[in-house]
């Protein structure tokens, strides 16, 4: 039973929505303690004192849930959320001619 509700529990862990990540997030955080709360980041980028971790969730449908968190002098400083939307491309229909 322990190990099933442990299971159940790392699940969760993982499905868990970019909203519901993005509310452990708090200004003034430090960067480990982002790190503790949300894992390493997907993506980092760099502008002399400021810092962007991109955190990406790839969704069944093909979407993506993505948090991005700024930081200055090692700190929060800002966070957006937000639902990236891809169209799904038409299928091209097969040619049936046979090849001679």
């Amino acid at each position: 039973m322990m190990m099933l509700t442990t299971m159940v529990s790392a699940c969760g862990t993982l499905m868990s929505t970019m909203s519901e990540r993005s509310a452990r997030i708090e200004q003034g955080m430090t960067k480990d303690e982002v790190q503790k709360a949300l894992g390493k980041p997907d993506y980092r980028r760099f502008d002399r004192d400021r810092e962007q971790w991109e955190y990406r969730q790839h969704l069944l449908n093909g979407d993506h849930d993505v948090m991005l968190v700024d930081f200055e002098d090692g700190r929060v400083v800002s966070l957006d959320s937000f639902y990236e939307h891809h169209p799904q491309l038409p299928e091209i229909p097969q040619n049936n001619v046979k090849k001679e």
